[in-house]
């Protein structure tokens, strides 16, 4: 298994410290359930967490509780006692994924119904462990039906001649606009640039893999980058001999040129020596896309493409 890179360190000490800012919002109950999922990743848990601290706040506001703060509710407030009391019925939560839906009060935005669905697991998931606990007496979320999108989405990725003219612009710069100042640093990462549009576009990783990649990780014996995947798990991604030979160049000129100023090994540096950053290779696509496709395109979407 490959060593954990600093940035995957990192990201995970920042997704810890978030997570023990929040649970102190959170009631005994919500935290006792929380324990009982050691496998669940940082990211999940702060992500669970955030949606709890919403539906609590909602319950708050909405009900006749006698709670003023989130982490003072009990079990029998976000409850009813028997089915004879229906105050958390489907109504209520019509309600609340109303309320999901239509809210924007900063980071509670306005979701849509893939994104309500994903807030409702820790929920049902809560009911559902203290129901079987019969610590309560009815789970009002055992029989809400799932919310489905009307109609599939259409994914947005490059057509076949796009790709052809991304991979002649990141290597030749021919079909971009820019300035003169744009083309200097250009010139600087070209290698660069035109190494991480290859591996995205023959590998379909995702951009915090991207970032998160240290040389070591790299195998061109077997062309497999090792990576890792949503759940600190890692994972061998595959690419051809296209996507080497990009790797190679740029490993051999750009990269054994930049003046370290870290002391890990990432595969992709930015100028000043530290590893490329998110935004940056964010930047990066949108630079050598906007002029070919006329659109906003995203690494994400370079990933879509890809499949």
């Amino acid at each position: 298994m490959a060593k954990k890179s600093s940035f995957t360190i990192q990201k995970e000490n920042t997704l810890k410290a978030r997570f023990e800012t929040l649970r102190r919002q959170l009631p005994g109950f919500a935290i006792t359930w929380i324990n009982s999922k050691p496998n669940l990743t940082w990211s999940s848990r702060v992500a669970y967490t955030e949606d709890l601290i919403r539906f609590f706040q909602y319950v708050i506001d909405s009900t006749s509780c006698n709670a003023t703060e989130t982490n003072e509710l009990t079990l029998e407030d976000i409850s009813d006692p028997d089915p004879s009391v229906k105050q958390f019925d489907d109504d209520f939560f019509n309600a609340y994924t109303s309320y999901l839906r239509e809210c924007d009060l900063g980071q509670f935005r306005g979701n849509n119904r893939n994104s309500i669905e994903r807030k409702l697991i820790p929920l049902r998931n809560l009911y559902l462990y203290y129901s079987n606990r019969g610590d309560i007496r009815v789970n009002p979320l055992a029989n809400y039906a799932r919310f489905r999108e009307p109609e599939a989405k259409t994914i947005v990725h490059l057509t076949n001649e796009e790709v052809k003219a991304l991979f002649n612009a990141a290597e030749t710069a021919e079909g971009l606009n820019l300035t003169d100042r744009q083309k200097k640093f250009r010139e600087k990462t070209r290698q660069r640039d035109y190494a991480i549009i290859m591996l995205f576009l023959g590998t379909g990783i995702r951009i915090s893999e991207c970032v998160g990649a240290d040389l070591e990780h790299l195998n061109f014996k077997t062309n497999s980058l090792t990576v890792t995947r949503k759940g600190q798990k890692a994972d061998q991604v595959y690419f051809d001999e296209d996507v080497a030979e990009a790797l190679r160049t740029y490993i051999a000129g750009e990269r054994a040129n930049i003046k370290a100023n870290t002391d890990d090994e990432p595969l992709f540096y930015s100028l000043h020596g530290n590893r490329i950053s998110v935004d940056a290779v964010e930047n990066l696509v949108k630079k050598y896309t906007k002029d070919i496709t006329g659109q906003h395109i995203t690494a994400h979407k370079l990933r879509a493409t890809y499949g």
